[in-house]
């Protein structure tokens, strides 16, 4: 079964913080830089990603995950990360958080895919 994630990730203007395009691969992101080991990095290739602006709001942008590469925060004293590679899908848009919820939570953690769209 594969596995999904949430991260609160705020907007800079228009665009959500750290993303870009994957350039040649239309509907390809790269959402940088998050903290995530091997192991949560293997277990969530072909997984979902969900960036939402708060946990209490629907995910704005997400996608199926396609991979990782090794990120460098360039304006900031935070460790450095890796950064997600996702093909994005209108099916990510509006799904609520599942997962860690204290209030200092930016991320679900791995959480267990469950939804429709999520078995395809």
């Amino acid at each position: 079964m594969a596995n999904a994630i949430h991260f609160k990730n705020d907007r800079e203007g228009l665009a959500l913080r750290g993303q870009t395009q994957i350039a040649g691969k239309p509907n390809g992101y790269r959402s940088c830089c998050w903290l995530l080991t091997e192991a949560d990095q293997k277990a969530l290739i072909g997984g979902w990603l969900y960036l939402h602006p708060s946990k209490s709001q629907g995910a704005t942008h997400g996608g199926r995950i396609i991979g990782f590469e090794p990120a460098i925060r360039e304006t900031s004293a935070i460790q450095d990360g890796v950064a997600i590679l996702y093909i994005a899908d209108v099916a990510a848009r509006g799904v609520k958080w599942r997962g860690a919820s204290h209030g200092m939570a930016y991320t679900s953690g791995i959480v267990t895919a469950g939804l429709s769209h999520e078995a395809d």
